[in-house]
């Protein structure tokens, strides 16, 4: 049996490095990076089951990302978590309407 992959993405690099030890040690397989382009175009490569997606990065953001996962077919289904720093009801609706299916504040 396969171990489940974590795909976390956010631009703090603290934040990447406490999430992936903690979940390696749950005996996740995770991959990071720290910003959205790179993972348009290696999602399909990685295939997680979950992606953890910071909303706000430079480049693209977390709803860009999350809108050209839509688009593609390969990687429309796969579950994504927004995390942001903002307490915001517009960032949520917004996040909810594009098909994450949860929204995670950040401490």
């Amino acid at each position: 049996m396969r171990k489940k992959i974590i795909l976390i993405v956010d631009d703090n690099k603290d934040l990447l490095t406490v999430l992936e030890e903690r979940f390696s040690s749950a005996g996740y397989d995770v991959f990071r990076s720290l910003d959205g382009m790179n993972i348009v175009k290696r999602v399909k490569e990685i295939m997680p089951d979950i992606i953890l997606l910071d909303i706000k990065m430079p480049g693209l953001d977390g709803f860009e990302v999350k809108d050209k996962l839509n688009k593609n077919a390969h990687t429309a289904g796969i579950p994504v978590i927004f995390l942001t720093g903002k307490d915001s009801l517009p960032d949520k609706v917004r996040g909810l309407d594009l098909g994450a299916d949860d929204y995670i504040t950040k401490p």
